[in-house]
């Protein structure tokens, strides 16, 4: 029965290296949190996750959330063509407000504000609050506030960032994503 909570841990082989990681062979470990589509979900894997890293000695660890659905939210509603789109995505990106700003007609002021709503927590709560973001977009970050609240409360020291416009790598994924630094 759903919610399905799964985690992983072995060797991982790859074919060739890259630059970055020439070694074929590494070590890798994970886990998923699947069929739970709500904030208390997305807080439960934030938390496990950090508190997981803290028990094996990891300082300083920081937690940049991103919501994947905020963007198509925003761009469906206000329409713009296929083509324009596919441009305001890929300058998005890029975080290049003046390529959204001037691709995106009356929603390119509004995309240019979601990257300036990204940082640190309060502020870009309080930023994406201020946007006149459609409805679909709003319950986006209603469900990050919740969130936010709620791995407040169970780590009220973890440092948490939020950036507004990240979805690559996540597209297929309902809900907040999130990175660890």
């Amino acid at each position: 029965p759903r919610p399905l909570r799964l985690s992983y841990a072995g060797q991982v082989m790859r074919v060739k290296g890259d630059t970055l990681r020439p070694e074929r062979q590494f070590g890798q470990f994970g886990a998923e949190l699947i069929g739970a589509d709500q904030a208390a979900a997305d807080a439960e894997i934030i938390v496990m996750s950090a508190t997981a890293l803290a028990e094996v000695g990891a300082a300083n660890v920081s937690v940049d959330l991103a919501i994947p659905y905020l963007v198509p939210a925003v761009i469906g509603w206000s329409q713009v063509p296929p083509d324009v789109a596919a441009d305001l995505r890929a300058a998005l990106d890029r975080k290049d407000s003046a390529a959204v700003a001037a691709r995106g007609g009356k929603v390119g002021k509004l995309l240019a504000d979601l990257i300036a709503a990204s940082g640190p927590v309060p502020d870009a709560i309080a930023k994406l609050d201020a946007l006149d973001l459609p409805p679909t977009a709003r319950k986006e970050v209603a469900r990050l506030k919740e969130a936010v609240a709620l791995v407040q409360a169970a780590m009220p020291d973890l440092s948490l960032t939020v950036d507004a416009v990240e979805r690559r790598g996540f597209e297929y994924q309902k809900g907040l994503s999130f990175t660890i630094f």
